[in-house]
């Protein structure tokens, strides 16, 4: 280092190596507090708490089906608002023309034959028809009364007829349900013809013969 005269300027001292301390940087401010959340408030007695959380839905109840070596068959389910459409109720006049056909031949046939009937009592006599009934084969004795006969006869057998059609007509309508009240009924009285036929012919003829009798004989 040279030594400087008292006339040069004098030259500052070399800087510190070591710097002073940096200059500190602004403080970063700090968030501002969050609000506390409110309590939650109990729920009423009986519903479930808002903040609890829903869980999974619980599996749908079955029964349990009954041990077999097959799978229970597909049943699909039904479709709501639909009904099946109502079925037209069946006429029933298959059963109500059966039912007056039964009435023809077990009322109104026996009627026919005990009008006949009365006639032969009346035309015979008591002895006349005791005849008869000791031998059938004296069928000249029926000679007088052959057209009251031949009445009797013909009412037997359209009864038959008739008795016979409204029993088959009367099974069909049960069966199909097409009046089967009328057809039950049919069978039933028809059933009784041939019964109710018999019974007024022998009680007309026999009423009719003693009818015919003197008092003084």
């Amino acid at each position: 280092m040279t030594d400087q005269g008292p006339g040069a300027p004098q030259t500052p001292p070399p800087s510190s190596p070591n710097p002073g301390p940096a200059p500190q940087s602004e403080p970063e401010p700090h968030p501002a507090p969050q609000p506390a959340p409110p309590a939650p408030v109990p729920p009423a007695p009986g519903q479930p708490a808002p903040w609890a959380q829903p869980g999974p839905p619980a599996p749908p109840a079955y029964g349990t089906p009954a041990p077999s070596g097959f799978a229970a068959p597909y049943a699909a389910p039904p479709v709501p608002g639909y009904a099946p459409p109502a079925q037209p109720p069946l006429p029933r006049v298959l059963g109500a023309v059966s039912f007056v056909l039964s009435l023809v031949a077990t009322v109104v046939v026996p009627i026919i034959a005990g009008v006949a009937a009365w006639r032969i009592g009346t035309t015979l006599g008591n002895d006349g028809i005791q005849t008869f009934f000791d031998d059938p084969t004296r069928f000249d004795m029926l000679i007088p009364v052959r057209g009251d006969v031949l009445m009797a006869e013909i009412a037997f057998w359209c009864g038959t007829v008739l008795g016979l059609w409204a029993i088959a007509q009367g099974i069909v309508a049960v069966v199909t349900r097409r009046g089967r009240a009328f057809g039950v009924a049919a069978i039933v009285i028809a059933a009784i013809g041939p019964f109710a036929y018999y019974l007024v012919l022998i009680i007309t003829l026999g009423v009719s013969a003693a009818a015919s009798v003197p008092p003084n004989a």
